[in-house]
């Protein structure tokens, strides 16, 4: 944090940046940034909601708690495989203790709701579940797509999160994301032997 602000204040003296100190704070090209100027994110990994088809009542929700909702790509991405970035939409007006403040207490909404979803997943729909996990054999694919390759990591996730023998935790599932992201080929699609690779190396 403090080599961050360290940068910040280099640049503000070869850029000035546009600030109304009494006001408006910083003035930028996007009135959604305006203020304050800082967004607060955070990826979550939301599958029971997506499978239970109570996302459609959640984003709406967090829509109107005035919270952008993308995909786990970031801006102009779709929501992927229950893969959500969750940051932000103003900040005008705010502190930037009231905006982590207002992203944690979103953070314990959204995470009690997955698990009410995931509890009946387990109760509701034991045949969508296993067709879901199903995605976990693409890893043994030569090549697959961008979204497929999504989508089987959130199955392993869900996989490990249910309590099957899958060694998968959010921290390892952004490793592998990185990982088969750049082994892409000029076509897009995710190059599994590299993949597989990384996790045999990561596992050992």
């Amino acid at each position: 944090v403090a080599s961050t602000f360290e940068l910040e204040r280099t640049l503000a003296t070869e850029f000035p940046f546009a600030f109304d100190k009494n006001r408006f704070g910083f003035l930028t090209a996007s009135m959604a940034n305006a203020g304050l100027a800082m967004r607060v994110s955070v990826w979550m990994h939301l599958p029971g909601l997506m499978l239970t088809g109570k996302w459609s009542v959640v984003e709406p929700l967090l829509v109107s708690l005035d919270m952008s909702v993308r995909g786990f790509l970031g801006e102009a991405s779709d929501v992927t495989a229950g893969m959500v970035q969750l940051s932000n939409r103003t900040s005008y007006g705010r502190t930037a203790d009231e905006l982590v403040a207002k992203l944690t207490r979103v953070i314990s909404l959204v995470d009690e709701a997955e698990r009410d979803a995931i509890s009946e997943l387990l109760r509701e729909h034991r045949n969508k579940t296993i067709n879901y996990l199903k995605w976990m054999n693409l890893f043994e694919q030569p090549f697959i797509t961008r979204d497929d390759f999504v989508h089987a990591v959130s199955a392993a996730l869900l996989a490990a999160r249910l309590g099957y023998n899958v060694r998968f935790d959010t921290a390892l599932a952004l490793r592998v994301l990185v990982a088969g992201f750049k082994s892409r080929q000029h076509d897009g699609l995710v190059q599994m032997q590299v993949v597989r690779g990384f996790l045999k190396d990561t596992m050992m």
